[in-house]
């Protein structure tokens, strides 16, 4: 008798071990960010919770900022496993709020308000029902994915992050003033009020050489999905337009189209990792090397030594700048994390400060470019990236298909029946 085989798996949307550190990581950074500049720490003149319930006046802005900021706690709370309800992560989170609001008082370059409060509040609910949603998807693995569970899901996350650093802050809007805006580029460059820049445009078309190949080897060949993948970055580009703060550039078009051609001609080929990480590194290589800006906005600017110093001034132009640098080194952890000749603690560990140090000599060189701020928090950040990568995906024997079913956990087989012995 054939052993019998048992039907694809089903799993969870993602590694819960990854989500439990993503959120410890994000409480880190919610609470550093939130009290930072932590100096001159001194009881206030008034009743800390006198000046919370002050009517403060905050711009739009900060507004979205405090709103958005919470969502990612509220869903990691309510991804994770054991997972907390969404009422229950949404009292987390405003107590946290609340206890860094009261926090802040004591602060004097900060300012405590009843609306922050309220706002982050309400991005934890958001997030805790979405990742209460995400967390009970199932997905039969099998039937979509090319490559092993946890290595595909880090694919899919360095994709998910460059898609997100496109359109953060994912608030769309639908006045024509804003809509022109979001076009003015392509706008100004046709009428020759702007000039083309070939290097934002190699930055794209990098980008999406590596992200596209990263989707196909991902990607059961035969599955329909593979066949969207180049509408998909046409699709993000276009959703550009509508999101606030958000401009869709005749460079990130043309970029995006050459990638796509390039793509093209590997199709045929061999899955390999060394495209996407060398495509994913030449992103990084070129954004990071070129120049920006000219005048008296383009001066050279000092080394910042403070981790988020320069991120905290515009919240939303911080995060976005946060996740356009983590998403190369996801990328190259995944292309890297396809050799089975690397072991991976070395490439973990090894790789971290590799990373570290190619991201901070390429920050002292923008100490001498135009327009650009040398910044530790880019190295941090590329680090960091790559370390959660190979925790993601320690484990999963980074193969390269899908993993078979283990032997002792296919079904015995019942054995035959007895024969019935004949009456008398």
């Amino acid at each position: 008798m054939e052993p019998h085989q048992s039907s694809p798996s089903v799993e969870p949307g993602a590694p819960d071990a990854l989500i439990r550190l993503l959120l410890l990581a994000y409480l880190a950074f919610l609470v550093y960010a939130s009290l930072y500049p932590i100096a001159s720490f001194r009881p206030p003149d008034e009743s800390p919770l006198t000046l919370l319930f002050e009517t403060v006046r905050i711009s739009r802005t900060d507004l979205l900022g405090n709103l958005l900021v919470y969502i990612p706690l509220g869903f990691f709370l309510a991804a994770r496993k054991p997972a907390l309800s969404p009422l229950g992560a949404t009292l987390f989170g405003c107590g946290l709020s609340f206890g860094i609001e009261y926090l802040q008082a004591f602060l004097p370059g900060r300012v405590p308000s009843l609306t922050d409060w309220g706002l982050n509040t309400a991005g934890t609910l958001v997030g805790a029902g979405l990742g209460s949603r995400v967390a009970r998807v199932r997905v039969p693995i099998s039937e979509l994915l090319n490559v092993a569970e946890p290595r595909a899901w880090l694919g899919l996350a360095a994709v998910g992050t460059w898609v997100s650093s496109q359109l953060f802050p994912f608030v769309p809007t639908v006045d024509i003033g804003y809509l022109r805006g979001g076009l003015s580029p392509v706008w100004h460059v046709l009428q020759g009020t702007d000039s083309f820049s070939p290097t934002q445009a190699a930055v794209y078309a990098f980008a999406t050489l590596s992200l596209s190949t990263i989707l196909v080897q991902c990607l059961r060949p035969n599955h329909r999905f593979r066949l969207l993948v180049p509408l998909a970055f046409l699709a993000v580009l276009l959703a550009k337009v509508p999101i606030v703060t958000r401009q869709l550039s005749l460079e990130a078009l043309a970029g995006v189209l050459a990638g796509l051609w390039i793509s093209r001609q590997f199709a045929d080929s061999k899955p390999s990792g060394r495209l996407p990480f060398l495509a994913a590194l030449g992103a990084f290589l070129v954004d990071g090397l070129r120049s920006e800006g000219s005048g008296a906005e383009a001066a050279l600017q000092p080394f910042n030594w403070i981790p988020l110093r320069t991120h905290l001034t515009s919240e939303l132009i911080g995060a976005a700048d946060i996740l356009s640098t983590a998403w190369p080194f996801l990328a190259m952890a995944f292309a890297a994390s396809g050799s089975k000749s690397i072991p991976p603690r070395r490439a973990a560990v090894g790789g971290g400060a590799l990373v570290f140090a190619v991201v901070m000599a390429v920050e002292w060189v923008q100490g001498f470019l135009p327009g650009r701020t040398p910044d530790v928090t880019d190295a941090l950040v590329a680090a960091s990236a790559w370390l959660f990568a190979w925790y993601g995906i320690s484990g999963s024997g980074r193969a390269s298909g899908p993993r078979p079913v283990p032997e002792d956990r296919l079904p015995t087989p019942a054995p035959p029946p007895l024969p019935r012995s004949e009456p008398r």
